[in-house]
């Protein structure tokens, strides 16, 4: 079975942005150079909702300023499809570090996981310049001087102390924790060339727990204070106040309480929904079927998340050839018209949904219809001398709500509820069986069919 998933894997991550598949690019370019114009420690908010690739855009950001600061030809190649202005003649180089908070929520404290991930990140990026060439080495030395000069201990036992039932504490009582990190970072920059800088990408934190979101935060405000060090966190903002209320209480102004850590709150740019159409080859499908499913992905605002499980869904739902069925215009109705409503309306209201096959409320498919002037595609409903438009040109004027409640009454209504026999009904100069044909489509809507496409 063909999936439509764009997981970010490093596979992915590169090929989209080779691609451009997203139209993020440009959006990337210009956030770095955003970066670039930082002059000292600042916390920046990407905010979205969920499902809108928050995760993947920063990984794609990850990746691009990994490449600005190696010279493979991968990373040429990255370089030449996100062209980065930088700040005066000498550029800036930014390390980035990945940090996963929903993974590590688990954690007594988010201090061991951070510097956790942090060093793997460091370890990982060998293709770093730094001045004595030797990265892993100073990385290491550089680490290890430092703990010892301040707690007396090698680096295990150091590892050990953040283990232990409050860290923090144990920390305190050595040196304090702030002061560390900063030397830490110190160090750490001395051995890389020219002005670096280092980026953490803070990801999932609306998903932790309360009172590890809101620990991270604090962490963040209070230990990793630092002139070169950079926080972005992607996040849903309006998710991440519930979250924090859950820990404060119901009456606590979250919103207030955000504007304390973001400096700067930027919005995830949309991505060009016909490359990313492309990209899952969702372009050999009827024009009928394709303009009904790009148009219900704008009409319902879908996430990148939602609509790969629309696609996915409409793929095995409905086969390319019709099989046992005819092609007249009310079987391509059916195939090209209703099942993706109703796939669509599944994913986006599940209510409203199981309120249309109920038989309770015809209104959505209306209403979706005459928003986007689709409606063209029910000419299913008319007689050879009746229209829709209410610029007739001689033809008698209908309303496609009249001609849909007949149908829909027939089909999802009382009459339709419970008969053993197929129920007939002919409007415009089509005739409609309901009974069979509905059977049909909710077999379709199940996935689990012998026509659908696995």
């Amino acid at each position: 079975m063909i999936k439509y998933e764009l997981k970010p894997t490093d596979k992915n991550i590169r090929e989209t942005l080779l691609n451009d598949s997203l139209g993020r690019n440009t959006g990337i370019a210009s956030f770095i150079e955003l970066l670039n114009t930082i002059d000292d420690n600042s916390v920046i908010a990407i905010d979205d909702a969920w499902g809108n690739g928050k995760t993947f855009f920063v990984k794609q950001i990850q990746l691009t300023l990994k490449s600005y600061c190696s010279s493979t030809e991968e990373a040429d190649s990255i370089k030449k499809c996100v062209p980065v202005k930088m700040k005066g003649d000498n550029p800036i180089y930014f390390i980035p570090i990945y940090y996963d908070a929903w993974v590590n929520d688990n954690d007594n404290d988010p201090i061991l996981s951070i510097v956790n991930w942090m060093l793997r990140d460091l370890v990982a990026l060998k293709d770093f310049e730094v001045s004595n060439h030797d990265w892993i080495k100073t990385l290491i030395v550089s680490v290890d001087l430092i703990i010892k000069a301040v707690s007396g201990v090698q680096i295990k036992d150091f590892l050990t102390t953040l283990r232990s039932d409050d860290p923090l504490s144990e920390i305190k009582k050595q040196k304090k924790l702030d002061e560390l990190l900063s030397e830490l970072f110190d160090e750490l920059l001395k051995s890389c060339k020219n002005d670096t800088r280092i980026v953490f990408f803070v990801d999932e934190l609306d998903r932790c727990r309360p009172d590890f979101a809101v620990k991270v935060l604090e962490r963040i405000k209070h230990y990793f204070y630092h002139e070169k060090v950079i926080f972005v966190i992607s996040t849903n903002i309006k998710e991440l106040q519930h979250t924090i209320r859950r820990y404060y209480g119901d009456g606590f102004d979250a919103c207030k309480y955000l504007t304390r850590f973001f400096d700067i709150t930027i919005t995830l740019p949309l991505p060009n929904y016909q490359r990313y159409y492309e990209m899952l080859k969702f372009t050999n499908h009827s024009h009928i079927r394709a303009n009904i499913t790009y148009f219900m992905i704008k009409y319902y605002n879908f996430s990148l998340r939602d609509i790969t499980r629309f696609l996915q869904s409409l793929r095995i739902a409905v086969p390319e050839k019709y099989r046992g069925w005819d092609y007249d215009d009310v079987s391509i109705f059916y195939m090209e018209i209703l099942v993706p409503f109703l796939l669509g309306l599944k994913i986006h209201n599940v209510n409203q949904y199981e309120d249309f096959i109920r038989g309770d409320n015809a209104a959505p498919f209306v209403e979706l219809m005459q928003a986007g002037d689709v409606d063209r595609y029910c000419g299913v409903f008319l007689d050879k001398n009746e229209t829709f438009d209410n610029d007739s040109n001689g033809k008698k004027f209908v309303s496609l709500k009249s001609r849909f409640d007949l149908f829909y009454k027939a089909f999802f209504g009382l009459d339709s509820r419970g008969a053993d026999d197929p129920v007939e009904i002919r409007i415009g100069k089509n005739r409609f069986l309901s009974y069979d044909k509905k059977r049909w489509i909710m077999d379709a809507m199940s996935l689990f069919y012998s026509s659908n496409n696995y």
